[in-house]
């Protein structure tokens, strides 16, 4: 891809990037306003317990307190390192929400664990991709090289998709 090409598809994933990130606030903070906590909770309560994942989920919830806060919601992140543990803190009553999968993963997840859990609003779900310490480009992987999967159906289907659009592997159907 030539430079200009480069800039130009940095420039739309920066635009796409901002405008993913404003959908997520919007539709949280609409989330939680909806939901928002009788008066009687409220003096219980002095923060909104929402579990998160690591790493780029942090970036924005960051923004999501800071906004909801000028709205007068308090929200206390629990940051979580693992996709497991969200649902079971949940399922504890130690935190009140939780915004890190998708539908499909949340069904999987009540199905296969007995969570007694509901949605109550979508936020984003971030796409999935490859990624790489030692390679620049899917071109660049060894015959035999050796990919990891998530460990979960639901967002197994999905890498297995992008490895397919990848020509990595083919259907066997």
């Amino acid at each position: 891809m030539s430079e200009r090409g480069n800039a130009s598809k940095s420039l739309v994933t920066s635009i796409t990037r901002r405008a993913g990130w404003a959908a997520l606030l919007a539709t949280t903070l609409a989330v939680i306003g909806l939901n928002a906590p009788s008066p009687s909770f409220a003096e219980d309560k002095k923060a909104i317990k929402v579990g998160i994942i690591s790493g780029e989920d942090e970036d924005v919830w960051r923004v999501v307190t800071a906004e909801a806060a000028k709205k007068g919601l308090t929200i206390e992140t629990v940051v979580f390192n693992d996709y497991t543990q969200p649902n079971e803190a949940l399922e504890r009553g130690e935190i009140d929400a939780n915004a890190f999968q998708h539908k499909p993963y949340l069904d999987n997840q009540i199905k296969t664990q007995g969570y007694h859990i509901v949605p109550v609003g979508y936020t984003g779900v971030w796409p999935i991709g490859l990624y790489s310490k030692k390679h620049a480009k899917v071109a660049d992987l060894p015959e035999g090289a050796v990919i990891g999967l998530p460990n979960d159906p639901s967002n197994e289907g999905r890498a297995l998709h992008v490895l397919e659009h990848e020509g990595l592997i083919k259907p066997s159907c």
